[in-house]
């Protein structure tokens, strides 16, 4: 279950990431040991697709007193370099050794985590790992994320656009014929008030507002997003950038048509299936 877990949260950052900060906390069941979960800047990831991180950010190296990694721990690692979301523990707050997290009769381990990009650590403060008590055998993890107060000034504008789409041109002229009577009414207005510029300007509000109602689409746009410039590695060329582009026009999840939702669907089925197996397999051989 913990593969599928993964899947879905990759599945769902690539749908928020865009929206704002992410911050993902919780048990993972995974044992990330002290592989590094950022991508290295040694010129090695040149020769690695990197889905996000085109510049490779400085920031403190991760400790952690657990040294085992399982194999849900390189699976989490492989998220972390997929997303570009990295571990707080053992490299932020009260936490810089990465304290065990979880303890049973078999021992202690570091399962629990919180993860978040870099470029958001300074919205996290208060970092820490409370001792165990008596209501679990997990440790509390303990933060405080800053929210930046809504002015006037750093509000989010609604940026609105149309797309042309050649399947809903019929709905667009059914939406004009609606109008039709007005914008004839307008027509016939004219020769007698004489006033082009009112009447052009109440023809092409009729004629946007439909197409808008048709292919028009909004979303909230930064000032950051106008004046931020983009720093790319050198091994950034055209193919990367049209790779790029392509993966970016990929529909995210509540864009997908029923058929593919049943795809992904049955891939999540399978996967678990598949799991089963090997745990029915594994527990056989043991036998």
């Amino acid at each position: 279950m913990i593969v599928t877990f993964l899947i879905v949260l990759r599945v769902f950052f690539l749908e928020y990431c865009n929206k704002g900060s992410v911050f993902v906390c919780g048990d993972f069941n995974s044992r990330t040991g002290l592989i590094n979960d950022i991508l290295p800047s040694d010129n090695l990831d040149r020769y690695i697709d990197v889905m996000w991180h085109d510049e490779v950010p400085n920031i403190p190296t991760r400790c952690s007193l657990d040294t085992i990694a399982n194999r849900f721990g390189k699976l989490l690692i492989q998220l972390c370099y997929n997303t570009g979301l990295t571990i707080c523990n053992g490299r932020l707050g009260n936490d810089r050794d990465g304290k065990f997290t979880f303890c049973s009769p078999n021992g202690r381990s570091l399962i629990d985590y919180m993860l978040a990009s870099p470029n958001d650590y300074d919205k996290i403060s208060n970092f820490g790992i409370l001792n165990i008590n008596e209501f679990s055998d997990h440790s509390p993890l303990v933060f405080e994320v800053g929210i930046k107060t809504v002015t006037e000034e750093n509000l989010p504008k609604v940026s609105s656009f149309i797309k042309w789409e050649k399947d809903k041109v019929e709905e667009y002229k059914t939406k004009l014929n609606l109008h039709k009577n007005v914008m004839t009414e307008i027509v016939e207005n004219l020769q007698q008030v004489g006033d082009a510029n009112s009447a052009v300007k109440s023809l092409t509000d009729i004629i946007y507002n439909c197409a808008f109602e048709v292919f028009g689409s909004s979303r909230l746009t930064h000032e950051k997003e106008f004046n931020q410039t983009v720093k790319h590695n050198e091994w950034f060329n055209q193919r990367c950038k049209l790779e790029k582009a392509q993966f970016n026009s990929v529909p995210t999840l509540t864009q997908l048509s029923q058929n593919e939702l049943k795809l992904v669907s049955a891939l999540r089925r399978f996967i678990v299936a598949q799991e089963k197996q090997e745990e029915d397999v594994d527990k056989f051989l043991k036998q």
